[in-house]
């Protein structure tokens, strides 16, 4: 997960929303459904942070 977030930092968005998403999807599909939560609830906070939106739109 830190991986994901950490490229969405770098300004590598759309590689850190794949690995963020497959991990996700890699989760509900183990029935893990806690973890698919927190995944998705990281990437929506790596993308809600004002540091993301700069990176988008320069």
């Amino acid at each position: 997960m830190l991986e994901g977030r950490l490229l969405i930092q770098q300004g590598r968005a759309n590689e850190g929303i794949r690995v963020l998403q497959a991990l996700g999807q890699e989760a509900a599909e183990g029935s893990n459904l806690e973890l698919a939560a927190q995944i998705r609830q990281a990437l929506a906070d790596s993308l809600a942070d004002p540091r993301f939106q700069t990176l988008s739109n320069p």
